[in-house]
């Protein structure tokens, strides 16, 4: 199998969802019970983006070397995606919890989507634990596959 799908986007794809198993759980517990629909939930504890993209980072770093174009185009693609999803998206986030109450003062005028007002953007320790889960896993997986 390691012939025909690159160790690795193997290595990442085990850690993000790896990480996004832990934020089900962190959820679930937090609730009480199991939501499916928390599956594909925007921000939260931990970054499963940042699991993902430091673990392609570590792998890349590891297989190809620190000094590789490969290792400099991930470390470029990685800080813009993370940042994204600190800033871009937590003002996202902030901007639809405004929206929300807007919307909620003009009811029944205003039928408030569903999605507005969730969590989409992460906090920077939501990001740096996401980012130790990918390093940690990374670095275990790539020498044990």
């Amino acid at each position: 199998m390691l012939e025909v799908i690159p160790k690795i986007l193997i290595i990442s794809l085990i850690s993000g969802l790896a990480a996004q198993a832990v934020k089900i759980l962190i959820k679930s517990t937090k609730n009480g019970k199991f939501n499916v629909k928390s599956v594909d939930d925007y921000g939260g504890m931990p970054s499963s983006h940042s699991a993902f993209l430091i673990s392609l980072l570590t792998a890349i770093g590891l297989h190809d070397g620190v000094l590789s174009t490969s290792f400099a185009i991930a470390c470029i693609m990685s800080t813009l995606l993370i940042r994204d999803a600190v800033g871009i998206r937590m003002e996202l986030e902030q901007q639809g919890k405004f929206l929300k109450k807007v919307a909620e003062s003009q009811q029944p005028q205003v039928k408030i989507a569903d999605g507005i007002g969730h969590r989409i953007g992460h906090t920077y320790p939501e990001v740096i634990v996401g980012g130790a889960i990918g390093f940690a896993l990374a670095f275990i997986l790539y020498y044990l596959l």
